[in-house]
């Protein structure tokens, strides 16, 4: 397993005497994984282990996967699917030994952090795949497109009923979802699945059949998070950043003016929505009002993640194809 010399901070707080009654420190973003050769792409919880799991990997589809684990306040790398090359681009979870990680070249591993298996595809190498959700063990989506289009196939679909992975193609007016890379997926259930993708596509599952959710927009939109059927959120944009909200019947568009390109978002349960994007811009939206978080970070966030006490954002260098990935994973907390 290749290492990539990151400079490993612990997140932890200092105790300094065990006073009950000392003041909690202020809130800022900390780097906690800085100078990685890779730039890191998803950060998700391991489901049922309290633990982080970042994932990421070279610009091109050539290189190494860069796999990060948070146990308590250490990061440690961990090693990567057997024979996997280029990035590892999103990860998803049901259980501590089934986690799914999926990337560059239509590459997909399934297991636990180090003993992972490949899953077969019958999917041309010249798909990426960018975004896996599971509604359960058995339910799972996995969505991606041509990085270098028109060689390999645009939007692709697949499901897995725990048993096989089969290809979707959505008809009707879904069948746009055909013609452009699909970038993330998630969904509240197994009848209520979401997915976005370029020129601003997003569709939805409702359990029997696909429709298009008109958008209404021809940005793309890079990852889809929400909490509940009617409170999705979908984000993206070129050089205006894009925030989309669907209310169960329509979107609309909530971002502040004047924001960059947005790749990441994660809406807290019981909290707010989180962005993140360009120019180490992250922000959270409480239903009225948008409050921006100074990060003191100048590369791209791709990915954000928030627990009940922290935010995480993970990121580097993307846009520029010869420059260094500088890939990083910072905490926003006490």
């Amino acid at each position: 397993m290749k290492r990539y010399g990151a400079m490993i901070f612990l997140a932890a707080l200092a105790c300094t005497g065990g006073d009950d009654d000392e003041e909690p420190g202020p809130l800022r973003f900390d780097v906690e994984l800085e100078g990685l050769e890779p730039a890191m792409l998803a950060i998700h919880p391991i489901e049922g282990s309290g633990d982080l799991l970042a994932v990421g990997g070279p610009f091109t589809q050539e290189g190494d996967p860069a796999l990060y684990r948070k146990s308590g306040a250490a990061w440690s790398e961990v090693a990567s699917p057997p024979a996997w090359e280029g990035a590892a681009w999103w990860s998803w979870s049901a259980a501590e030994d089934d986690i799914w990680v999926v990337g560059d070249r239509a590459q997909i591993a399934r297991g636990a952090i180090g003993s992972m298996s490949i899953v077969p595809t019958n999917t041309s190498t010249e798909t990426v795949f960018y975004g896996v959700w599971g509604a359960a063990a058995d339910d799972v989506w996995i969505v991606g497109g041509s990085a270098r289009p028109p060689l390999g196939p645009q939007g692709v679909i697949l499901h897995w009923d725990g048993s096989a992975l089969s290809r979707v193609e959505p008809t009707g007016t879904a069948s746009v979802a055909l013609e452009a890379a699909m970038f993330k997926v998630w969904g509240t259930g197994p009848d209520d699945v979401f997915v976005v993708g370029a020129f601003g596509v997003a569709i939805h599952w409702d359990g029997s059949s696909w429709t298009r959710t008109e958008t209404n927009i021809e940005a793309q939109l890079t990852t889809v998070h929400g909490r509940a059927s009617d409170d999705v959120y979908a984000v993206g944009g070129f050089n205006q950043g894009i925030v989309l909200h669907w209310d169960g019947s329509a979107w609309t568009d909530i971002a502040e003016p004047f924001v960059p390109r947005i790749s990441g978002v994660y809406v807290q349960p019981d909290g707010p929505v989180w962005v993140a994007g360009d120019g180490g811009y992250l922000a959270s939206w409480d239903g009225n009002t948008w409050t921006s978080i100074d990060t003191r970070v100048l590369q791209q966030f791709h990915a954000v993640y928030a627990d009940a006490i922290d935010v995480y954002g993970v990121g580097g260098i993307l846009a520029i194809s010869s420059a260094p990935r500088e890939g990083f994973v910072g905490r926003y907390g006490r």
